[in-house]
């Protein structure tokens, strides 16, 4: 969950950025920004919760019905 709110507060400051470009051939520039929408802050934040449990949780609990001498050979 902190990794996720970390992702987002970094994801909210590109909100103020615009990166823009060139055509040299045409000499019209291109702009893009970045805009963060609530609804993609939270299935950002439930993902990266998802992602923990699945990443740490599991192994942790097969980890615990292990030997301790196995579990620090695997």
């Amino acid at each position: 969950l902190a990794g996720g709110i970390g992702g987002v507060v970094a994801a909210f400051a590109l909100n103020f950025v615009r990166i823009s470009t060139v055509n040299w051939d045409t000499f019209s520039e291109i702009a893009f920004s970045f805009r963060l929408s609530a609804s993609i802050a939270v299935s950002a934040l439930l993902f990266s919760v998802i992602m923990g449990i699945v990443g740490g949780f599991f192994p942790a609990v097969r980890a615990s019905r292990l030997r301790i001498v196995e579990a620090l050979r695997g």
